[in-house]
């Protein structure tokens, strides 16, 4: 289940999104640059949901992030907006090096993929307040921290007015951001759910499941299977991305189970799902998904007290 503070931000993001009209406060110059991201979108959807299909999340929030921290430029990672090729500089800096945004965007959002778990998001999610409280939390907990609504995730809907960091950890409580926050866009291209109960999600869902009694075998298909074969890859037993648990897939958890010392069946339930789970970087240091790039470092952590700068609608590649 979800942790008590991911059920707090949560339960704010869901309430304020209950008495939000989406769109409400769009500047003439937001409600143009909404044109261009739904343009983006139109452009580069294969793009997005090629990452989401090795992610597990939508496609939507995945393009709306990337808009929140580079405009839509396929140049930079999508962590915080930096150049590609190079260190980062900005929050999380201590991430490999990626040559290829996809590459990037992975780890970028496997270094979350708690967090979707924790809020049971999946690539057909729709729910405003779990959207919102992922985005919030991509950005880091500094609004939430001062009992004000993200401008990460609601800038552009009168859920909020003004109040932004304008560098990491500065704050100006009469700055008003100008960008458009990640509801407004999700709602623009996939459309969201809005009025949903405030209530976190409890019950064992996605992974978590099959720690709960769940098992996935031969010839089940879809997001689960799509997130086995990305934790038996970063495990070192590749399996293909296509969401189908075919023989490849059977094969290759068989070689896990045998590798770890577990009862060789093919089969993945409880035993088998908990040792997967260091496999896809879910301790403390989490592990990049294959990728064709070798990153020169391992990875850190995002988000946190301090949200990163967002400073205005960004020129492509700058911070």
């Amino acid at each position: 289940g979800a942790s008590t503070q991911v059920k707090e931000v949560h339960a704010n993001n869901a309430a304020r999104l209950a008495d939000a009209t989406l769109h409400a406060t769009l500047s003439p110059a937001q409600a143009e640059e909404l044109k261009v991201f739904v343009r983006n979108w139109n452009k580069n959807k294969a793009r997005y949901e090629d990452v989401a299909a090795r992610t597990v999340m939508p496609a939507a929030l995945i393009a709306a992030l990337h808009w929140r921290e580079s405009s839509g430029d396929f140049s930079t990672y999508l962590h915080q907006g930096d150049p590609l090729g190079k260190k980062a500089v900005h929050v999380p800096s201590d991430i490999p090096v990626f040559d290829v945004w996809e590459d990037a965007a992975v780890h970028a959002l496997t270094m979350k993929a708690g967090l979707r778990d924790q809020l049971a998001i999946d690539g057909a999610t729709k729910d405003a307040g779990k959207l919102a409280t992922f985005s919030e939390y991509y950005n880091g907990l500094g609004y939430h921290n001062r009992g004000q609504a993200s401008p990460y995730a609601f800038a552009g809907t009168s859920a909020y007015d003004k109040g932004k960091y304008v560098a990491d950890g500065r704050f100006s409580a009469t700055t008003r951001d100008q960008q458009l926050g990640t509801v407004v866009m999700l709602d623009a291209i996939d459309g969201v759910e809005q009025n949903l109960p405030a209530t976190a999600p409890s019950g064992p869902t996605g992974w978590a499941s099959l720690r709960e009694g769940r098992t996935l075998s031969r010839g089940a298909r879809g997001p689960l299977v799509v997130e086995l074969q990305r934790r038996l890859g970063a495990a070192g037993f590749s399996a293909g991305s296509d969401g189908a648990f075919g023989p490849t897939v059977e094969k290759n958890v068989k070689a896990f189970q045998k590798a770890r010392g577990l009862p060789v069946d093919g089969q993945v339930g409880a035993g088998t799902a908990a040792a997967l789970d260091p496999a896809a970087g879910r301790g403390t240091t989490p592990a990049p998904a294959p990728a064709p790039t070798t990153p020169r470092a391992t990875g850190g952590t995002t988000g946190g007290t301090t949200p990163r700068a967002s400073v205005g609608p960004r020129t492509p590649g700058k911070r």
